[in-house]
């Protein structure tokens, strides 16, 4: 899938930005692996091989895992996806919604042009937003985050 001797998927560029170590990481037999790592203190899920039906269970554990310290936002990065089918547009729906249920931001980058094609069939792309990969991703959001947070101040105390 990525590397003869591990089956854990590339992780981003270490070089630009800030990585914590591999906090988990799941696979379905050798068609898909799915890892989970925090990277500027943001959970990044990356998805190697074939994003389909068999995908399911591994990305709902991710998600699960990346939502319990209730993020700002989720990325999901599609770089080292080989393969998709009609269930993938369906599978990362269901993952915007639950990480808009906990109040989460979910971000793609690296999407494979048959997925975009999915998602825009479905009526589904301008719900996502997209970066061209995962280091222009984590940038992205920070920016978002930045400016949101400053449209948004945190309500100050007033005591007598």
């Amino acid at each position: 899938m990525t590397d003869a001797n591990c089956r854990i998927p590339p992780l981003l560029d270490a070089r630009v930005l800030q990585m914590e170590p591999l906090t988990q990481w799941w696979h379905h037999e050798d068609v898909v692996c799915v890892a989970l790592r925090c990277v500027s203190r943001m959970p990044v899920i990356t998805v190697a091989g074939a994003f389909d039906r068999r995908a399911w269970p591994v990305c709902r554990r991710a998600l699960e895992a990346a939502l319990r310290h209730r993020p700002r936002c989720v990325l999901v990065d599609l770089a080292a996806v080989t393969s998709v089918d009609d269930h993938a547009a369906n599978l990362l729906e269901a993952m915007r919604r639950a990480s808009g249920w906990h109040g989460s931001q979910f971000w793609l980058a690296a999407v494979p042009d048959p997925l975009r094609a999915q998602l825009e069939l479905a009526g589904l792309l301008a719900e996502f937003p997209i970066s061209r990969n995962a280091a222009r991703a984590v940038e992205e959001i920070r920016r978002s985050l930045d400016t949101s947070s400053r449209r948004h101040p945190p309500p100050t105390s007033r005591t007598a």
